[in-house]
C-alpha cells in the first residue's frame, strides 16, 4: 500500500485534526475495496438471516461450539474488558461523525488492538488447524476522546474493519477482494454466531470489540501476524482520506508479554467433567463447578478409586467459596462415608460422613489437571496415601468446549 502522507483539515465544528492522506491509485483501490466490501457482506448478513428464518423450528437450538470460532470459547465472556493490556498496537483514526442534524463531519478516536493469552492444549481447532503454537482472543477498542466520551447528540459510527495475513497484501492491495481481503466480524460479546457491529454502527461511549470470523467463511488466523485495515468511508463524503493500518505481529507470548499464557488458568466451569490418567483407565474424577450467585462458585471433586483389595472406594471434596480468577483450590477437605448402602437400601440416620484429608486442585491449560492429595481412612484397607497426580480431561461437555 502507498504509504500515507500528511493532510490537516478543518472540521466543521472548528477543531482542527490531522488526517492520512493517499495518492489517487491507492484511493481507487479503497473505493473499489470498499464498494465490494459493502456489497460482500451486506448479502452474507441476509442471507444468515435468511438461514436462519427458514430454519426456524418451535425448539432453540442446541448449545454448540461455533465451527467458524476465532479462539477457545473458554478464553472469555461478556464482558470484555476496558482497559487494553500487554503488548498494544494503536492508530489514530478518523471516523465518520454524525449530528442529530444528519450532517457528516471527522471525529479523530484512538483505535488500539491487543491480545488476551487463552488456554493453550496443543489441540486441533478451527482457528489452530495444526495444534501448535499458543491460543489467544484478538480485540479491538475504538476510544473517543474525553471530550467526547457518552456524547450523543454527535457520534462516530464503526469503521469497516479488513484483517489481512502477509501471504496475501499483495494480492489485496490489487482488488482480490473475495479471496485474499477478510472482513472481520467485530462484535462486542465474545461467543456468538451472527452478532455483527455492522460498518455504520453508532459509537456513543468508547468500546471494545472482539474479531471474529463470518460463518461459512474461511478461519482467519488472528493468531499469526497481520495488517488490520480500518475504513471510515470520509471519502465518500469528499474528505482526502485513506484507510487506516494497524501492523499486528504474530502472538509470540513469552512470560514477560503474557504471563497468562504461561500460568495456570482460572477455575471456572469449563474444568466441570470427568478426568483420568489414561494409563490406568477405571480410575478417574468427577468435576462440578457450581454458581452461588454472588460471582463466587463453588468446586466440587468426586474421586473414583479403590481401597487396596482393590474395592470400590469414592472421596468427595467441595471448597469453600471461590472468587472469580481463581487458579487454584487450595486445600479441600476430602470426606468419605460409611454406613450407607445400595440403591438407597439404607438407614440414612446411620450414614457415617468421615473426614479422609486434603486435596489440592489446579488447571495448567484446559486438558491438564493436577491435583494433590494427603489423607487416609480409619478402615485397615481404605485409601491412603499422598502424593502429586497429574491427569487429562476426559471429554467436553456439550456447549463447554475447553481447548
Amino acid at each position: 500500500m502507498t504509504p500515507p502522507i500528511r493532510l490537516t483539515l478543518a472540521l466543521i465544528a472548528g477543531a482542527i485534526t490531522t488526517l492520512p492522506a493517499f495518492a489517487a491509485s491507492t484511493q481507487k483501490q479503497i473505493a473499489l475495496r470498499n464498494a465490494t466490501g459493502v456489497a460482500q457482506i451486506a448479502p452474507r448478513r441476509a442471507a444468515l438471516s435468511t438461514q436462519a428464518a427458514a430454519t426456524a423450528t418451535p425448539s432453540p437450538g442446541s448449545p454448540q461450539a461455533n465451527p467458524n470460532r476465532a479462539y477457545p470459547p473458554s478464553c472469555a465472556a461478556y464482558p470484555l474488558p476496558t482497559q487494553p493490556s500487554g503488548p498494544t498496537y494503536s492508530a489514530n483514526m478518523p471516523l465518520q461523525q454524525f449530528d442529530t442534524l444528519g450532517n457528516v463531519n471527522a471525529e479523530t478516536v484512538t483505535v488500539t488492538v491487543w491480545r488476551i493469552a487463552c488456554s493453550s492444549s496443543g489441540g486441533v481447532t478451527p482457528y489452530n488447524p495444526d495444534g501448535t503454537g499458543h491460543n489467544a482472543m484478538t480485540l479491538m477498542r475504538i476510544q473517543r476522546s474525553a471530550s467526547n466520551e457518552g456524547v450523543s447528540n454527535y457520534y462516530p459510527i464503526s469503521p469497516q474493519v479488513i484483517a489481512v495475513s502477509a501471504a496475501n497484501l499483495s494480492s489485496c492491495n490489487n482488488g482480490n477482494i473475495n479471496t485474499s481481503c477478510y472482513y472481520a466480524r467485530a462484535v462486542t460479546e465474545p461467543n456468538t454466531y451472527l452478532q455483527d457491529a455492522a460498518n455504520d454502527t453508532p459509537i456513543y461511549n468508547s468500546t471494545t470489540y472482539v474479531l471474529e470470523n463470518y460463518q461459512g467463511r474461511i478461519n482467519f488466523a488472528y493468531n499469526g501476524a497481520f495488517k488490520l485495515w480500518l475504513d471510515s468511508g470520509l471519502e465518500n463524503y469528499g474528505y482526502n482520506v485513506g484507510m487506516t493500518t494497524i501492523n499486528v505481529p504474530a502472538y509470540t507470548p513469552t512470560p514477560d508479554t503474557y504471563p497468562a499464557a504461561f500460568n495456570p488458568i482460572p477455575i471456572d466451569g469449563y474444568a466441570g467433567t470427568g478426568w483420568y490418567d489414561p494409563a490406568h483407565s477405571g480410575e478417574g474424577i468427577q468435576i462440578n463447578v457450581i454458581d452461588m450467585g454472588d460471582g463466587t462458585r463453588t468446586f466440587f471433586a468426586a474421586w473414583y478409586t479403590y481401597d487396596s483389595l482393590g474395592i470400590p472406594a469414592w472421596i468427595v471434596a467441595q471448597s469453600p467459596p471461590l472468587k472469580a480468577g481463581v487458579t487454584s483450590t487450595g486445600d479441600i477437605t476430602g470426606y468419605y462415608y460409611t454406613g450407607g448402602g445400595f440403591a438407597g437400601n439404607f438407614d440414612k440416620n446411620k450414614l457415617n460422613q468421615q473426614i479422609w484429608g486434603t486435596l489440592n486442585f489446579q488447571f495448567q491449560d484446559c486438558n491438564h489437571m493436577q491435583f494433590t492429595y494427603n489423607g487416609q481412612t480409619n478402615a485397615a484397607n481404605g485409601p491412603s496415601g499422598k502424593g502429586t497426580l497429574n491427569w487429562v480431561r476426559l471429554a467436553d461437555n456439550n456447549g463447554m468446549s475447553c481447548e
